[in-house]
Order: C-alpha cells, then sequence, then structure tokens
C-alpha cells in the first residue's frame, strides 16, 4: 500500500473504524500532500486509468501488473480487474485480447489485429477522456507528440494533396491508424508475415505523393518501417481513398457494382442505372470499401446517427440490397459503411431536381471561402451553382436567386429569408452534419411529391396484413434479452419453413455490427435475403421492455423479403415506418392482446 512508504500503518478497528497509526507527524503530510498531487493531475478517474493501461500495454515495452497498478492508482486488483475486462469488451472481434497471468499484464494477437484494437480503443475513449472532447486531442493523449505534430504537417502543408478534398472522418481514421503504426514500430512491433492480402495491379497507383510520404516517414521520423509495414501502409493508403482507382477491371465486378446500383433503382423507382456519375462513384467508392472492410478497418462515420434518423427507408433499402456485395466480395458491411453509400444515391436523388444556387460566406475573405468551397464541392451535386461572397459583398448582393448559404460567421442578425447553415471555416465532422441534413431538407421535397406519385401509380396490390399471420405474431413475451427473443422468433419461423436454416446465424451476424433498434423502444433486426423463404412481417410483442443496444425495447418488427420481392420493399418499409413514429402508435400495438387485434391495428396504416 501506498501508506506504508511514507511509514504509515492502516489499523481496522472493529465496530468503530479504521485508524493510521503514526510515528512522525510530517509523514501523514506528505502522504496527503502526495494524494492530492494525483487527484489534482486527474490521472485517478477510471477513464484515465485505463487509458494508462492501454497506453502502457500497447505502446511500451514497460512491463505491467495487477500489483503495480493497484497500488499506483490507490485502487484493489478486482478494480483492475474490471477494467482490463471493460477494454476486453471494447476490442471484442478484433482478434486481440488483454490477458494476465503470473508473468503480469499481456497484450496477445498478431500485430495487424493489436493495431486494429488500439484504433478502436482510441475512438472509444477520445470522448471519455476528462480533458479530451475530440479524436485530435484523443491522438495527442495516446501518441508521442512528435510523432503526431510531424505527421500533421507533413500532410497538411507539405503533402497536402493526398489528403484534399478528403471527408474529415477519412482523414482522421487515415491519421489514427498512422500514429499507430509508427509508435508501434518505434517499439520494434512490426507488421508480421501473415500480411500477404496484395491488391491486385496496386503498384500502378504507387504515385510519387504516396512514395514521399513513406520516405518521410523512414527519413524524418527515424522509422525503421520493414516491408511488410510498408505494404500496409500503402493499403491503407488506398483503403481511406488517398490513392482512389475503380473496382477492378473484371466483367464480373463491375457486374455487380451494376447490379447493386440495378437493385437499388428497382425498389426506389428511379433509375440510377443510366446516372454515369453515381455508376463511376460507386466503382471507385465500393472498391475502397471491400479493401477496408477485409482489411478489418472501421470508419467511423460521423454522419450515420443523423442520416439513419434523418432516410430510414433509403438506409433500410441499402442494407437489404448490400447483401449483393456481401455475398460477392465475402465481406460484412456495417451501419457505416451503409451510411457512406446512402449518401451517394440521396445526392443524386436530390440531384434530379435542378440546380441550385448556394451562397458560401466566410467574414475572412475570399481565401477562407474558398477553403469551405473546396471541402463542400466534393459531396454536394455537381449541378448547382457555389459562388463565394465575403461579408461585405453579400450586404450589397443581390439574393433573389439564391437558394441556401453556406456561412463561417452567423448571419441571424440579417434576418435573412434565405435558409442558411453556420460552419467553421476549417468543414469539421459536425458541419458535414449540419450541411447534410440542411440541404437535404430544403431540396428533397420535390423528389419526395413525385416519387409519392409514382409509388401510388406503381405499387402492386401486395398489403402488409397480407405478410401477417398467426404463425407470425407473438404477443406479451418475456424474454431476458434480445438474443433470446430472436432465437424464439427465428426458431418458429424456421419451422413453419418461413425462413431457412441458416436464418439465425445471418440475423445474429447484422446484429453484432450495427444497431437496429429505434426510438420510442422498437427494433427491426433482418437477415439476409438468400435466408427468407417466404416474404412475411413477423412481430413480436413484450410485456416488460428489454435492452436492445441500449434502448429499451417492447416492440420487434422482422421485416422478411425473398429476392424476388423488389418491387414491394419501400411500399412495405414505408407502411411499417408510419406506423412506428411515434410513442403513441407503438404504444397501441403493443398493448393488443390478440393476434387479430394487432392485424387489424396493421390494416389501418
Amino acid at each position: 500500500m501506498i501508506a506504508n512508504k511514507y511509514n504509515i500503518d492502516i489499523i481496522n478497528i472493529p465496530s468503530k473504524g479504521i485508524e493510521l497509526k503514526i510515528n512522525n507527524p510530517q509523514d501523514i503530510l506528505n502522504l496527503e500532500n502526495k494524494i492530492k498531487e494525483k487527484i489534482y493531475r486527474d490521472n485517478y478517474s477510471v477513464e484515465n486509468r485505463r487509458v494508462y493501461i492501454i497506453k502502457q500495454l500497447y505502446l511500451t515495452n514497460n512491463d505491467l501488473t495487477l500489483d503495480y497498478l493497484s497500488e499506483e492508482y490507490l485502487v484493489s486488483k478486482t478494480s483492475i480487474y474490471n477494467d482490463i475486462k471493460v477494454i476486453n469488451k471494447v476490442i471484442e472481434g478484433y482478434g486481440s485480447k488483454i490477458v494476465s497471468n503470473i508473468s503480469g499484464i499481456e497484450l496477445i494477437g498478431n500485430e495487424i489485429n493489436i493495431q486494429r484494437s488500439l484504433i478502436e480503443l482510441i475512438f472509444h475513449y477520445s470522448d471519455k477522456v476528462s480533458y479530451s472532447s475530440s479524436i485530435n486531442k484523443a491522438q495527442l493523449v495516446f501518441f508521442d507528440k512528435n510523432i503526431v505534430n510531424s505527421i500533421y504537417e507533413e500532410l497538411f502543408l507539405e503533402n497536402k494533396s493526398l489528403i484534399e478534398n478528403l471527408p474529415d472522418y477519412y482523414i482522421q481514421s487515415f491519421l489514427t491508424l498512422v500514429f499507430t503504426l509508427c509508435s508501434r514500430v518505434k517499439i520494434d512491433r512490426h507488421i508480421g508475415d501473415d500480411f500477404k492480402y496484395v491488391t491486385p495491379n496496386f503498384n500502378n497507383y504507387d504515385s510519387e505523393t504516396v512514395k514521399t510520404f513513406v520516405d518521410f516517414l523512414i527519413d524524418e521520423l527515424d522509422l525503421n518501417l520493414k516491408a511488410k509495414d510498408i505494404a500496409y501502409l500503402k493499403k491503407q493508403i488506398y483503403a481511406h481513398r488517398l490513392v482512389d482507382k475503380p473496382i477492378n477491371d473484371k466483367s464480373d465486378n463491375n457486374f455487380i457494382v451494376n447490379k447493386f446500383i440495378g437493385r437499388i433503382s428497382k425498389i426506389e423507382g428511379v433509375d440510377f442505372s443510366n446516372n454515369e456519375e453515381l455508376v463511376k462513384a460507386m466503382s471507385y467508392h465500393i472498391s475502397a470499401m471491400v479493401e477496408r472492410l477485409k482489411l478489418g478497418i472501421h470508419i467511423q462515420n460521423p454522419l450515420l446517427k443523423s442520416l439513419r434518423k434523418e432516410y430510414k427507408t433509403l438506409f433500410s433499402i441499402i442494407w437489404y440490397s448490400a447483401n449483393i456485395l456481401e455475398d460477392y466480395f465475402k465481406i460484412k458491411m456495417n451501419d457505416d459503411e451503409v451510411a457512406l453509400i446512402l449518401i451517394y444515391f440521396q445526392i443524386q436523388i436530390e440531384a434530379s431536381n435542378k440546380a441550385n444556387n448556394i451562397l458560401i460566406v466566410c467574414q475572412y475573405g475570399i481565401s477562407c471561402a474558398q477553403l469551405i468551397y473546396n471541402k463542400v464541392k466534393g459531396f454536394l451535386p455537381e449541378k448547382d451553382n457555389l459562388l463565394i461572397r465575403t461579408l461585405d459583398e453579400l450586404s450589397n448582393s443581390d439574393l433573389s436567386d439564391v437558394d441556401f448559404i453556406i456561412s463561417s460567421i452567423n448571419l441571424d442578425y440579417l434576418n435573412l429569408d434565405i435558409p442558411y447553415v453556420f460552419v467553421n471555416p476549417v468543414i469539421n465532422n459536425d458541419d458535414y452534419i449540419k450541411i447534410i441534413s440542411e440541404y437535404t431538407k430544403i431540396f428533397s421535397k420535390r423528389y419526395q411529391i413525385r416519387k409519392n406519385e409514382k409509388n401510388n401509380e406503381d405499387v402492386s396490390a401486395i398489403e402488409i396484413d397480407d405478410l401477417i399471420s398467426l404463425e407470425t405474431i407473438f404477443l406479451r413475451k418475456e424474454f431476458k434479452n434480445k438474443e433470446e427473443l430472436i432465437e424464439y422468433v427465428g426458431n418458429s419461423l424456421n419451422k413453419n419453413k418461413f425462413v431457412d436454416y441458416s436464418y439465425l446465424k445471418s440475423i445474429f451476424t447484422r446484429e453484432a455490427i450495427g444497431i437496429t433498434a429505434l426510438e420510442y423502444g422498437v427494433a427491426l433486426p433482418h437477415a439476409s435475403s438468400k435466408t427468407v423463404n417466404r416474404t412475411h412481417i413477423a412481430i413480436c410483442t413484450l410485456s416488460h421492455p428489454i435492452d436492445w443496444d441500449g434502448i429499451p425495447t417492447s416492440l420487434v418488427i422482422f421485416m422478411n423479403f425473398e429476392d424476388d420481392e423488389v418491387e414491394n420493399i419501400r411500399y412495405i418499409v414505408d407502411k411499417i415506418y408510419k406506423k412506428i413514429n411515434s410513442k403513441e402508435k407503438v404504444d397501441k400495438l403493443v398493448g393488443c392482446k390478440k393476434p387479430e387485434e394487432l392485424i387489424e391495428e396493421i390494416r389501418s396504416i
């Protein structure tokens, strides 16, 4: 114990408490000062203690023991065991693990998995350590400042063509990966011989800028990068789209991309297949996405929550269609990647409207406005007219033809009738969310009206209540968790030949890589269409809510579609969402006591 170092004994007195036995009054003052010093440094918070453990295990060759951590942090060994358990939970599924044995606390796993798990931990803890509220600050918490600052300077000043026009979430993911690789190399930890995956013809894309960046790491940071480290880094450069190339030229690959686009076209009732801009963008994006998923790179998409909420139906449609890509490329999609694809389609949907006039305003002058322009032109439709104005010019401009303003200064004082969004001069993740949300809110109305008219004309005779039967309704059930519920419903559906034997495996895989819970206590789990024998909807209500992705859930709806039910998907999904878009509607469904009552309630949509 730390008290022993100051010649202080802690004595337990039954029925009274504890007593500090001291020989010299100065000893107690020294102990008090030591404790205050540690508290003032804020190193003793639970989150900061866990960050320290992570840094010691991943970024140093220091020996680490339970005794040392217990004494250093004034906590029991049980608390340290719990820290390890919590950290391991975060990195579960990443192929590495922290173990405590007679030799001490160790990190096990191959080098690629160790680096992947560290990146996941950094993103997980970026907003949890008390003095760090962003990934940029978290990078400085975890990594050597010289490595961080030098690489930032190289990429943002000296070799900026590598990251120009890239969304911030790609850049931050790549930076965190490079910091991780460099920091591990610093302690002589290198990518192993088990890294054998090679992109066909990748060397053809080994540009001078890539070579310059690799040379910088070797020469300026004095890193002993080995051949496998460099090969791994180049793969990451491609996977993060710092170097772009379309999908492999194999005709089968191009066919799959076109098949994916065609599937969404058929469901949406909008022909995307002849849109050369979208086909080309999808070819580049899917090519890099496949590399990311095969390498285990998880892009943290800051738009995910907003996109999933704003575009529930399109999000579900892309997830449903993604099984085409999953089956062909042998990958597992996740919510973040689905949301990235959604952006491309939503932008093209909006692009079907007339060109919009968008004004970019910055109080710091044209140069500042140009920075914003360079960022937003990459994700807004090409048809839109982007105009740049200074604040002074704005006051004297005719704004009658302006549809939307992106400004780095608050314009409320001007009382404009034109919608605008207030952003930082250097566009960050929050700004992406603001711009896309406001843009789509303003410009998607015309498309929505036209789409609804088309859907009303083209929809088949199928109705939701045709897809529900007594065999697919489970009312007022009791389950301990979502796994128990899914297994019960899945087995019942399989028994009645609605789904095949692989249905449960498919649905559990989907649950492991994304969130299927919605607001108002509803969950919408789904599986691959290949596991569905007959299109149907299964509904389960609960007597008591269970935890589902952190949300107390009482209503679970399984929308299971066969492959040939493409035309009906949007219609059915739209109808379901209309029935669960408020707490009152959800409560009505949960309150049904008989299957017939629930079917009648569904029929009223």
